[in-house]
């Protein structure tokens, strides 16, 4: 829908008039009928992606000029009168073939343009609908970041009222639930990390062979962000250098300028910033899953050992609680599991990633 008023003729009912044969009898515009509504139809294509804003200035004036002869041969139909016309049908055949030669002069000075036009909004398009997508992705993953908070608080709560009861007397109990407890948070914190592994029966004996695969993850999420970070670098730069290349030795009249626009520029420039927050989002949550586990799988050794000693029976009651209040420090005390150093805090995701191999669990 053309919205600019002086490109109103554009929406002109060519058909009602040029095949009016209540004016025109047999002598009706079945030729001029046909171009002028391709006309009409081309020209509406480039008013609709805005021609003005990605033409050149020549370009513009030329379309321009192209649009105002349009308008008057439109206005020359509207206008025709049988009654006034000595020789009406030279009148007609001049008239038609000026508007075959018209629509054909259209076609080969401003089809290139049209073609042009097409294949820059399409490539606008589907950077915005990429950015829409990491968006959502990233929205996604703030709201897991948030569940997490929120579970881990509950744990911490669940665990204090726990430490309680171990120093109250309920030792033994307490260690096998709590060794149970802490393996089933350590695998699943691993799995959170470095994702599910896959089991698949192989062979006639049915044997289960482990693949080194991973069903989701913070780890295969982050080498997804670095490797679609990586393509789209690595695209446009050969892009780039292509085109440089390609125009610098009269293969294409293609300039760099006309691809890389600020727009596009801009465009990328959000795009990669995404995906690098999607490195460095996936990287810190997969080593905070990692420093999780560690710590979990350390408590369930120290209430596996307590449990051990108390499954003992112990005589010296002194001993006892030497080793029960030394257990249940050493139960609940943070130990950093090495994911999460001190060197590396002020290390960025897009660094690490690139230091470390994406599918790397170090």
């Amino acid at each position: 829908m053309v919205e600019n008023e002086k490109l109103k003729f554009l929406e002109e009912n060519i058909e009602k008039i040029a095949l009016d044969k209540d004016r025109f009898g047999p002598l009706i515009f079945t030729s001029a009928n046909t171009y002028l509504t391709r006309l009409q139809q081309f020209f509406k294509e480039l008013a609709d992606l805005n021609y003005q804003d990605y033409l050149t200035e020549n370009e513009t004036t030329q379309i321009d000029q192209k649009l105002k002869r349009l308008s008057l041969l439109i206005e020359q139909l509207r206008a025709f009168d049988l009654k006034q016309e000595n020789n009406f049908t030279t009148t007609h055949d001049n008239y038609e073939n000026e508007v075959k030669n018209f629509y054909q002069d259209v076609m080969n000075t401003l089809r290139g343009s049209l073609i042009y036009l097409r294949q820059e909004v399409g490539l606008k398009n589907k950077d915005e609908k990429e950015l829409q997508e990491q968006q959502k992705k990233a929205v996604q993953a703030e709201k897991k970041f948030n569940e997490l908070s929120e579970k881990l608080s509950t744990q911490i709560e669940k665990l204090d009222k726990q430490k309680i009861e171990i120093e109250q007397g309920k030792g033994e109990v307490a260690t096998k639930i709590l060794a149970k407890h802490f393996a089933k948070q350590a695998n699943d914190y691993t799995e959170k990390a470095e994702g599910k592994p896959i089991s698949k029966n192989v062979g006639f004996w049915k044997f289960k062979k482990l693949k080194n695969k991973n069903k989701g993850g913070w780890l295969k999420s982050r080498a997804i962000f670095y490797y679609v970070l990586m393509v789209v670098i690595t695209i446009n730069f050969i892009l780039y250098f292509a085109v440089f290349w390609l125009n610098k030795i009269g293969k294409i009249e293609m300039e760099t300028s006309d691809i890389f626009t600020p727009e596009y520029g801009i465009m990328k420039l959000a795009l990669v910033a995404l995906l690098y927050y999607g490195v460095y989002f996936s990287s810190k949550n997969y080593f905070i899953y990692s420093d999780l586990a560690d710590i979990n799988k350390q408590r369930k050794n120290v209430a596996q050992t307590l449990e051990d000693f108390l499954e003992s029976n112990p005589e010296d009651k002194e001993t006892l609680s030497v080793m029960m209040q030394e257990g249940v420090q050493a139960m609940f005390r943070h130990i950093p599991g090495g994911h999460l150093k001190q060197d590396d805090k002020n290390e960025k995701g897009l660094v690490n990633v690139t230091n470390k191999f994406p599918f790397s669990k170090e």
